[in-house]
């Protein structure tokens, strides 16, 4: 006899999001104002609403584009340092205390300083979400680079 992992069992699957359903109405019958907490049956009648007037895919194509234009950034910049850093153990001692804040500075941070330093557009957006992500490039492709063969 196998045992399943509860992650792969059905019955978990199906009954992790009812609970959390459910948790969540209860949650806003509580609240009882649905303008500060609103229901989930009249969220996703908000949701089918915005589907339906094309509105939702609109919005959710523009800011699938912003991640991917902020992934592709934060690789291609972490990726080109960590393979530069993984090269040279000077130039890796000198950038270990930068590639250390970068790791742990928390994203909401770095959101709130683009929109100020920036603007609130479209640059800004982009920016917010690659820091973060091209410090974790640097570690990969470092450890890549010290990894293979000279």
């Amino acid at each position: 006899m196998t045992t399943r992992s509860a992650a792969r069992d059905p019955l978990v699957l199906a009954l992790s999001p009812a609970g959390f359903v459910l948790f969540w109405q209860g949650l806003a019958w509580l609240r009882a104002d649905p303008r500060i907490l609103p229901g989930p049956a009249l969220v996703a009648a908000s949701i089918w609403a915005e589907a339906v007037k094309g509105a939702l895919w609109h919005h959710v194509s523009a800011t699938l584009l912003r991640v991917i234009a902020a992934f592709t950034l934060a690789m291609l910049i972490g990726g080109v340092l960590g393979a530069v850093l993984g090269r040279s153990r000077w130039l890796d001692r000198w950038a270990d205390p930068w590639v250390l804040v970068f790791l742990n500075i928390p994203a909401l941070v770095v959101i709130v300083l683009c929109y100020l330093w920036i603007g609130l557009n479209e640059v800004a957006a982009i920016t917010a979400g690659s820091p973060e992500k091209a410090a974790l490039g640097l570690v990969t492709g470092g450890g890549g680079a010290r990894g293979g063969d000279p």
